[in-house]
């Protein structure tokens, strides 16, 4: 637990099978902290599995495996939460409710790395995004799915009042979901250079499911998703 005001780095360590009953399994950060070459694996907490931030966290090339809680699989950023970049490993992480391996009421910059088989029940079966992030890029995101009749956004579900998200180089592949195989979003979304295969929606949207707002494709493929309406992208 690092306190309001206080300032700590992590760094090359691993953290297994810790256990909180609110929010943040392995840490809980107030101040400001940097997490860095770790390996968080199979903690738990109703709020954050792995990791909770409500300032300022600096986090790099972690390893966040089968991590799980009702909101936030492995890390859960606060409506008070700030982080520049996220970068690292998250596989099988799960969440109750929503965000598979990420859920974000914050600000974020930038999220990259690998997201692979994780799970929701309803939104994000990798990333929950309804504070203000800017920017997914150089990322792979891979069978990550949500479980629900009503799911929405197998790999990344997106809602941003006042702020776009921009996707760019980033490869989306067997993601699952009842609406938006890939991203369901309702907020606006450019997306550039990036691949979409075999995601698969059992609903709207096999790849990318456009509930509202503006959602921009650009120089991007789309090969083999399905859905039963809007094989590749379903727009309302």
């Amino acid at each position: 637990y690092n306190a309001s005001g206080k300032t700590i780095n992590i760094t090359n360590n691993s953290f297994s099978g810790n256990k909180a009953g609110e929010a943040g399994g392995a840490v809980y950060n107030a101040g400001t902290i940097t997490i860095s070459g770790n390996t968080f694996k199979g903690n738990s907490a109703s709020k954050g599995g792995a990791v909770y931030n409500n300032d300022t966290l600096n986090i790099a090339e972690n390893t966040f495996e089968a991590n799980s809680a009702d909101f936030g699989g492995a890390l859960y950023n606060s409506a008070s939460g700030k982080i520049r970049a996220i970068q690292g490993t998250f596989n099988a992480n799960t969440a109750v409710s929503d965000g598979g391996a990420l859920y974000n009421i914050g600000s974020i910059n930038t999220i990259g790395g690998s997201f692979t088989n994780n799970k929701a029940a309803n939104k994000g079966g990798a990333v929950y995004n309804t504070g203000k992030l800017d920017k997914i890029a150089n990322a792979s995101f891979s069978s990550n799915s949500t479980t629900a009749d009503n799911g929405m956004g197998g790999a990344i579900y997106n809602s941003q009042a006042s702020n776009k998200l921009t996707v760019e180089e980033t490869n989306f592949n067997s993601n699952k979901s009842a609406n938006g195989g890939a991203i369901a979003t309702d907020g606006a979304l450019d997306i550039t250079n990036s691949t979409f295969t075999q995601n698969s929606a059992s609903g709207n949207g096999g790849a990318i499911y456009n509930i509202k707002n503006t959602t921009n494709i650009n120089s991007s493929t789309f090969t083999s998703n399905s859905a039963v309406n809007g094989g590749a992208v379903a727009n309302d």
